[in-house]
């Protein structure tokens, strides 16, 4: 066997036990209609009118992130809905704004860009996070 054959397998073989799933929705209908946030690795609520949402979640780790696009007249609103709707913890800076969200399972940590009407999100289950800080003794 060559050495290119061998790391070619190689190659294979470490990207066959991945567990990362990508999913892109053109539309916030869509999105819904396919019942992406059932399943939880969606941010709990995304902008009217958002697009070209895309999720990558790492089964293995429980974790994932993503990015959606929304009208920037929608960022007001959306901020108060996040914040009466699932206590998000909003904070705002030269450099765009941060949102935190977390429930009994999840934490949601987003970065939006209000001028560009752009969002990028992470997601980790808490007991994911939980693990990491404990070192996984819990």
């Amino acid at each position: 066997m060559t050495k290119t054959s061998t790391i070619l397998i190689v190659a294979l073989a470490v990207a066959g036990c991945s567990n990362t799933v990508r999913t892109e929705f053109a539309t916030l209908d869509a999105a819904k209609q396919a019942t992406a946030f059932d399943r939880g690795w969606l941010p709990p609520l995304l902008p009217e009118g958002s697009t070209d949402i895309v999720e990558v979640n790492d089964l293995d780790i429980n974790s994932g992130s993503g990015s959606f696009h929304y009208p920037t007249e929608a960022t007001s609103h959306y901020l108060e809905a996040l914040g009466t709707q699932h206590g998000a913890v909003v904070t705002k800076s030269p450099f765009g704004i941060t949102v935190v969200v977390t429930n009994s399972n999840t934490r949601w940590d987003m970065k939006l860009n209000s001028k560009k009407g752009t969002g990028k999100y992470s997601v980790q289950l808490q007991k994911a996070v939980a693990e990491q800080i404990d070192g996984g003794d819990s």
